[in-house]
């Protein structure tokens, strides 16, 4: 199952099945994490906000780790992309549409 595809069902409805077939790990604290994503980020709520029509949530990042083998996800512009390196230039990147 591509990272799309894992994106996509993390969004549906189906809250309760949304995580079905998806390999996570569980740290001590309680925290759910995707085994293999681009990075992970380790959090704790910091402040909840009501602001007009919307709901704020600011997070308290206690952890990251950035699995440096795995190409990212970008969401931009209501479209899924990635970013591949150019093999002559490692500094140089180039983003490619998903369908």
């Amino acid at each position: 199952e591509s990272q799309t595809d894992i994106c996509r069902r993390l969004s549906q409805n189906d809250k309760a099945a949304r995580f079905n077939g998806i390999e996570t790990v569980t740290l001590p604290e309680g925290a759910l994490l995707l085994r293999e994503s681009a990075s992970w980020f380790e959090c704790r709520l910091y402040d909840d906000v009501l602001a007009g029509d919307h709901r704020m949530i600011f997070l308290e990042v206690l952890g990251t780790q950035i699995e440096h083998a795995v190409q990212p996800l970008i969401f931009h512009h209501s479209r899924f992309r990635s970013l591949h390196s150019d093999d002559n230039d490692p500094g140089q990147y180039s983003a490619t549409h998903h369908a």
